[in-house]
């Protein structure tokens, strides 16, 4: 494929992700800006947590599942058999989230944009992730320990359950977890 196909999709599947959605919420509708306030992230649960609970939770979460999804969905419909060109525009959505142009470099942790992708490849993915990651969360009360608990077990659970699981597809999952662990490191020493 033409190397231009490759370095337009990883430029825009970076940008998507670099919508700091939950920043521009916070800023416009209750004048707090997310990077300076409580964890100093642009995510649903810093916006949740800052903003007066799970009204702006789920509306950041969403939204942020949503915008992730676009990419992946757009290269299943015209590109579906290049699985590079999937890992690569998820591996710039996730790097875009984390690292936000927008944002001089700031950004989220990655959770919700995780999850867009994994529906965007496969919506049956959220009948395990979104069940797993509430049960662990009333469990523990802690959304960062849900995430990262939630983002360990889903490679094994897509290895061990899934019919047409692959190695490499596995490979891609484990990245993705040491990312949103690397990204938790703050909150692994609270939990700790």
């Amino acid at each position: 494929m033409n190397a231009n196909i490759y370095c337009f999709i990883g430029i825009i599947s970076y940008l998507i992700g670099a919508l700091p959605i939950g920043y521009w919420y916070a800023h416009y509708f209750y004048d707090v800006d997310l990077t300076q306030a409580g964890s100093k992230t642009i995510g649903a649960t810093n916006a949740g947590r800052l903003l007066g609970g799970v009204y702006s939770f789920v509306i950041i979460a969403l939204l942020d599942i949503f915008k992730s999804m676009i990419p992946i969905l757009y290269i299943k419909y015209y590109f579906q058999h290049d699985v590079e060109l999937h890992i690569l525009s998820a591996v710039c959505l996730m790097f875009g989230n984390s690292y936000s142009i927008f944002l001089a470099g700031q950004g989220g942790k990655g959770v919700a944009t995780y999850v867009g992708i994994l529906a965007g490849f496969w919506y049956e993915y959220l009948f395990f992730l979104i069940p797993c990651w509430l049960m662990i969360r009333m469990l523990c009360m802690s959304s960062a320990c849900a995430s990262i608990i939630t983002v360990i077990l889903f490679p094994f659970w897509y290895l061990f359950f899934i019919a047409h699981a692959d190695y490499y597809f596995f490979s891609f999952l484990i990245i993705l977890a040491f990312w949103i662990i690397i990204r938790h490191k703050n909150n692994i020493y609270s939990l700790l």
